[in-house]
């Protein structure tokens, strides 16, 4: 390490996360990457405004201004630390400085976590029903280390620091002022899906010598209510629990895929809810109103936005803003970003009435 080892070990800290922060990157080519929603775009997408980008920003309760946009320009990029994770093998460093390191880490760089498939063993082993809430789960390892999620007593126990005390909840800690836990130093969270998982079921997850016909049907029914408790579960993370939040991304594409029902209408309104009082900075939400319930090329106005009483809520786009503003700061911003396919070749162009879009009334 030359000379760093002479200085203080504060310096050093600086020195090394310093050293992890890759080049500065639009936060949106990380966001939901299959949109590719930061660079060039395709020129018939603009022309026939298939991609909205609508800006709501606070400015009281209840008030805001929304202003629509068809593309992201470069001035529209959002920037914010993209760090690399310091792992021990590449730091020959003292124990007090790499857990500095961790820290400093953990309270700068935006967090972006995904999906994964993974494998639950044969689904003709018999104890297989008991074990599925801890083993069907589409959510990334890191994404359960280290955040606190709702569902899971134990999740979001990655720490910078000391050990959890023994016998000590999360909570408690958190009240006493002893607990080290990652996810109450995160400011930026991104939480993306994967669209390939979107449409697994039960039977994928049985392995090649599994006959189908031999499976208890009672286990296939179970590990299809787990997995679909799994679509949408990643986000009902315990935000209340992450203190010096700013930044939230959410992916929910697949609840607009084949139009909300009341079941995923009632869990954004849930997500939402959660969120709500958490003064953040910025919050970008993707896909509430994408393809079936697209609300087409017509810009949103001021007065699109107002508040309705409880019950009178549609599955239009104004609503949306509604409900998710209060998770919002005075000056902060609130993003949605929609599409109406994921690939502008995909549009029928067959009749004009094409560019007749659902819920433009």
């Amino acid at each position: 390490m030359g000379v760093l080892p002479q200085l203080p070990r504060e310096l050093i800290t600086k020195i090394l996360a310093l050293s992890l922060e890759a080049e500065p990157i639009c936060a949106l080519k990380l966001f939901v990457p299959e949109w590719h929603l930061c660079g060039a775009q395709d020129r018939l997408e603009s022309i026939l405004k298939t991609t909205r980008f609508d800006t709501y920003t606070v400015r009281g309760p209840g008030k805001g201004d929304i202003s629509t946009t068809f593309s992201h320009k470069p001035e529209d990029c959002i920037y914010l630390p993209v760090m690399e994770y310091p792992r021990v093998p590449d730091m020959m460093i003292d124990e007090h400085i790499y857990r500095e390191l961790v820290k400093e880490w953990s309270g700068r760089a935006m967090m972006v976590f995904g999906q994964e498939f993974r494998d639950i063993g044969s689904l003709m082993e018999p104890r297989i029903a008991e074990m599925l809430r801890e083993t069907v789960m589409l959510r990334e390892p890191s994404a359960v280390a280290t955040l606190p999620f709702t569902d899971l007593a134990g999740s979001g126990l990655r720490q910078w620091g000391v050990p959890a005390t023994p016998g000590k909840t999360v909570k408690e800690e958190w009240e006493e002022g002893t607990a080290t836990y990652l996810f109450q130093r995160v400011r930026h969270v991104m939480l993306n899906t994967d669209p390939f998982l979107w449409p697994l079921k039960a039977t994928d997850f049985r392995h090649a010598d599994d006959e189908l016909s031999e499976i208890p049907l009672e286990t296939l029914m179970a590990v299809q209510a787990r997995l679909e408790e799994e679509q949408f579960i990643h986000l009902f993370v315990d935000w209340a629990a992450m203190p010096r939040l700013e930044s939230v991304f959410l992916d929910v594409r697949q609840f607009s895929k084949d139009g909300l029902d009341d079941l995923e209408d009632r869990t954004m309104r849930a997500a939402a809810s959660c969120l709500a009082g958490r003064e953040l900075d910025l919050l970008v939400v993707a896909g509430l109103r994408s393809y079936a319930s697209y609300p087409g090329p017509q810009e949103m106005l001021e007065e699109d936005v107002k508040v309705r009483k409880p019950g009178e809520f549609s599955l239009g786009g104004a609503d949306w803003i509604c409900l998710f503003r209060d998770a919002v700061k005075v000056g902060g911003r609130l993003i949605l970003v929609d599409k109406q396919v994921d690939t502008i070749h995909r549009l029928p162009f067959c009749r004009s009435d094409m560019l007749t879009y659902a819920h433009s009334s």
